[in-house]
């Protein structure tokens, strides 16, 4: 999955950076981009982050998500919410089918927004693609971590296709 980018637009808490940043680790993405973020480098991120530590300190800060998003060919807006302004959402199961299919040298960004309120409607507008996860009961959003843990995990379950059989 290296060409794959995690965009976090906004963090607000150390310790979710340092944990999306252990998820990265766990799933092989080392491409972290924070939009305007919290301190990254705080303690807290770094006990949360574990082996993913040194991704924290690689982590490119922007002063936007345009800005963030640049040299990505492929975006994935986070979000719960879908509607006539955020478009038709993708259920995360169709994610491995949608960057699989991005021919070699294309990278494709997973975007997440603020713990507090996620993306706004301009962010996900931005992005090619809006993706939601199926949640059941009372709680309809998950923490930002385990938001980009579930992302991964979708993109890691699928069988490993050689970019050059992709074009076949």
């Amino acid at each position: 999955m290296e060409e794959l980018a995690v965009i976090l637009c906004e963090p607000q808490q150390p310790g979710n950076i340092g944990a999306v940043a252990r998820a990265m680790a766990n799933f092989g993405v080392a491409d972290l981009r924070l939009v305007r973020p919290c301190a990254h480098l705080h303690p807290e991120a770094r006990k949360f982050a574990a082996h993913g530590h040194t991704l924290l300190g690689s982590a490119r800060i922007y002063p936007d998500l345009a800005a963030a998003l640049a040299g990505i060919d492929l975006s994935i807006a986070a979000t719960r919410r879908g509607g006539r302004l955020r478009g038709e959402l993708l259920d995360t199961t169709e994610l491995p089918g949608l960057v699989g299919a991005l021919p070699p040298g294309r990278r494709a960004g997973l975007v997440f927004g603020r713990e507090d309120c996620g993306l706004s409607s301009a962010d996900v507008a931005l992005c090619t693609h809006a993706a939601a996860i199926a949640t059941r009961g009372p709680a309809l959003s998950l923490n930002l971590a385990q938001a980009v843990l579930v992302f991964l995990y979708e993109l890691a379950r699928a069988p490993a296709t050689p970019r050059s059989n992709r074009d076949a």
